[in-house]
């Protein structure tokens, strides 16, 4: 019967309590390797996998920040989530808490269409493969701090991540292979990157507060996968009741603040809503 082991262990995250040990199967090594942390079990990987702990994110994150002028967004609450230690705006979920988010604003104020919007930045990672660790771009109103965080789906690019309340508008991603070791990775560029995005998003929204809600963007909306629960009275599955004078920003902002205070669904239903709601009033700047 075949065996299963582990190797010497790599203690190099021992101060986050995790460790890396090498498998064996009847005492040979592998090209796998296991991470534990405080006695459980994170996942089996790759050797080509790179650990980076969430606190070393969370500090990478830190310290750029506060290079950039941004400060800690300490808002942000939902019942999947849990404080990281003393630190009010980085927040762990998942199985062994094993995602973490860290959020932070820039202190400028936008205009669009009457309401102050601001633009805020993300950090999320992971330590048991389901992210990798990534930049994202958000916007929040003053009134609505709330906001999804998520990651795209593309290796080390930047892309509409079609995500609102705040909306998450662009991220970027990057795997962890040894290109995201610590030591060498360079997360200020990371952020470069999806901050040169921004300014888009905000004429987007702009477009959006000039564009009359027709009647047929309403139906398709209706008819739509996105639950009835977060579509607003005027919008009924074979009846449209629209208000006069009724714009897209009115009722993009009517359905992401339902999708967003709906406490019973997760994560995962959101990411799922948001993506649905896009498919049909996408965030993109149109040429004049």
């Amino acid at each position: 019967m075949d065996s299963i082991s582990f190797g010497q262990p790599d203690q190099t995250w021992n101060k986050y309590s995790l460790t890396e040990y090498p498998l064996k199967v009847n005492g040979e090594t592998t090209d796998k390797k296991a991470i534990m942390k405080e006695g459980s079990l994170i996942g089996i990987f790759t050797n080509k996998y790179v650990l980076l702990p969430n606190e070393e994110a969370v500090k990478q994150a830190d310290a750029v920040a506060a290079e950039s002028g941004l400060v800690p967004f300490d808002k942000f609450s939902g019942p999947w989530v849990s404080k990281m230690g003393d630190k009010t705006y980085t927040t762990t979920y998942g199985p062994n808490h094993a995602r973490v988010n860290a959020m932070y604003a820039i202190q400028k104020e936008y205009q669009v269409n009457g309401e102050e919007m601001y633009i805020g930045v993300s950090i999320h990672n992971s330590i048991d493969g389901s992210k990798g660790f990534g930049a994202g771009i958000f916007t929040f109103r003053q009134a609505c701090k709330n906001m999804v965080i998520v990651a795209g789906q593309k290796n080390w690019s930047i892309n509409y991540s079609r995500m609102d309340h705040g909306k998450t508008l662009e991220t970027v991603n990057k795997r962890h292979t040894k290109t995201i070791d610590p030591q060498t990775f360079k997360l200020k560029t990371v952020i470069a990157q999806v901050m040169t995005k921004a300014q888009n998003i905000i004429k987007a929204y702009e477009q959006l507060a000039t564009q009359k809600a027709t009647e047929d963007l309403l139906k398709s909306l209706g008819a739509s996968r996105l639950s009835k629960n977060v579509l607003p009275d005027y919008i009924a599955e074979e009846e449209v009741q629209a208000p006069e004078n009724l714009t897209v920003w009115e009722t993009y902002n009517d359905i992401t603040a339902q999708i967003w205070h709906n406490q019973k669904s997760d994560m995962t239903s959101k990411t799922f809503a948001f993506n649905t709601l896009h498919q049909i009033i996408p965030l993109t700047v149109r040429a004049a």
